[in-house]
């Protein structure tokens, strides 16, 4: 979140602000959680991640809040308690169940909660993905079949 980020690089929301020409009350409501990075213009983060001296990528994952997953999609979690879910330490485990079995909104959900690498590094890592997402993927991201973990056979495989 913003604020441990803050606290890592030993920034007020004074400095920041001084740092990057951005409003005192812009940081400190993104600080404060009022705001949401992912709701400032795209000219502000980078004042914002060059005053941080960070990528874009690194303050969008370390500074965005990231959405629990809603209620509507806990039905694809049968197996565990979708409120417990850590949506970047079990991303593995997410991203594939929702891809595969939560139609549209689980699809936006998940576009929306990841970045472009997380779901790129998923689809090469889970052998989790049922054939349509796994070939829609290797095709999105322009890979090869043996880069995807979900090709590759292992022992007793039925493929």
């Amino acid at each position: 979140m913003f604020k441990d980020v803050l606290r890592k690089k030993g920034l007020t929301c004074y400095s920041l602000a001084k740092r990057s020409g951005l409003s005192a009350t812009t940081i400190g409501e993104l600080y404060r959680g009022k705001r949401d990075i992912g709701t400032c213009s795209f000219k502000s983060v980078i004042a914002i991640s060059s005053s941080l001296g960070m990528t874009l990528d690194e303050v969008y994952r370390e500074c965005m809040a990231r959405s629990p997953i809603p209620s509507e999609l806990n039905q694809y979690f049968w197996d565990v308690d979708a409120k417990t879910l850590d949506l970047v330490g079990n991303m593995h485990y997410i991203i594939p169940r929702l891809l595969q079995y939560g139609g549209y909104k689980g699809f936006t959900f998940v576009w929306k909660s990841y970045t472009y690498e997380e779901i790129k590094r998923v689809a090469m890592e889970s052998r989790n993905l049922g054939p349509k997402q796994a070939y829609s993927l290797m095709n999105y991201f322009r890979l090869k079949e043996n880069q995807m973990a979900y090709f590759t056979k292992r022992s007793g495989d039925w493929r």
